[in-house]
């Protein structure tokens, strides 16, 4: 059980990410957009990996459970499907 995913807000590397043939074999790569605002209903489903690390990887972790909700499904030229989500409070 891993109790928070891992995103990152280095683009390129998530790219990299997606695009590595060793880790998605014959699966379809897929690229989350996730906008997050910190101050959405009072609520803090994430926090910033800088703040804790004494390295500078622009990771961001988010909650089991955190609500997203899909806002955009697109496939871009290089065939990496872009997911666009959304940060949703529990009223939402």
């Amino acid at each position: 059980y891993r109790p928070f995913l891992s995103a990152t807000r280095d683009k390129q590397l998530a790219k990299e990410y997606a695009n590595n043939s060793e880790r998605r074999k014959d699966g379809q790569p897929i690229l989350f957009t996730i906008r997050a605002n910190p101050t959405i209903g009072g609520i803090a489903p994430f926090i910033s990996g800088t703040a804790i690390k004494s390295y500078d990887e622009e990771e961001v972790l988010f909650m089991a459970g955190t609500l997203l909700k899909v806002q955009s499904v697109v496939r871009d030229a290089g065939q990496i499907v872009q997911i666009q989500l959304t940060l949703c409070s529990d009223d939402d």
